[in-house]
């Protein structure tokens, strides 16, 4: 399985945009590494496979288009951001049909966007990770089982056609059902965070009051330890 990355590829021939991203993601805590060809980045992923790449669109080359489908190919798991400085619709939709997380006008008015996009884009793949882990581990623990994680992740690829994960209320009962059973728990809870104001609430549950349920809303750092327990 992979392992989950703090490293970030970026590609642009422009060493303007490579030097301010580099700078701007040491400050973040994140390691950058920054090439100004597709063929460099490709040659790049024989190594550690980044968690987040932004691919400039115009590259000498081939474009950022046709990276963007070969990197998937080799690092699937890798969360990926286009920017440009031409942008158009039929662009970004052709970038997000080819499975790019998100899109990026160039040149970047707001540095602290730029971050909270990549932030987001770290935390789709790890809980894309974990959601695959724990299948895994799902499957390994109890062979009756198969039946329902097959009937789960076919909940998980109709919540993605509709537009996220979280979209479907019957596939969040049903996960905290299948880790209750799985653990042999009375109580569950599942929770979200909201990007916008960084707290947690309770999306499903099993074994909790309904005002509980309501009551609990967390930062997200802070700890939970006795309000759903």
């Amino acid at each position: 399985m992979t392992m989950d990355s703090d490293l970030i590829l970026v590609v642009d021939d422009e060493q303007s945009v490579c030097y301010v991203l580099s700078s701007l993601f040491a400050r973040m805590g994140w390691r950058t590494k920054a090439v100004s060809s597709a063929e460099e980045a490709l040659s790049t992923l024989n190594g550690e496979k980044p968690g987040v790449a932004l691919l400039d669109i115009r590259l000498p080359g081939m474009d950022g288009l046709k990276l963007l489908e070969e990197l998937k190919k080799v690092s699937p798991d890798t969360e990926v951001i286009m920017m440009t400085s031409y942008a158009s619709t039929d662009t970004a939709i052709e970038a997000i049909r080819k499975e790019a997380y998100d899109y990026l006008p160039k040149p970047f008015e707001d540095l602290d966007e730029v971050s909270a996009t990549v932030r987001r884009a770290f935390e789709k793949r790890s809980l894309s990770l974990n959601n695959r882990q724990l299948l895994l581990d799902l499957e390994s623990s109890n062979s009756g089982l198969s039946a329902a994680v097959k009937r789960q992740k076919s909940l998980i690829e109709a919540g993605r056609a509709m537009g996220g994960i979280g979209v479907l209320p019957e596939l969040l009962d049903f996960f905290v059902g299948v880790v209750a059973d799985e653990l042999e728990v009375d109580r569950v809870s599942l929770m979200l965070v909201d990007e916008n104001t960084q707290e947690m609430w309770i999306v499903a549950s099993r074994g909790l009051e309904e005002n509980v349920k309501k009551e609990v809303r967390r930062k997200v750092g802070d700890g939970i330890a006795g309000w759903v327990a």
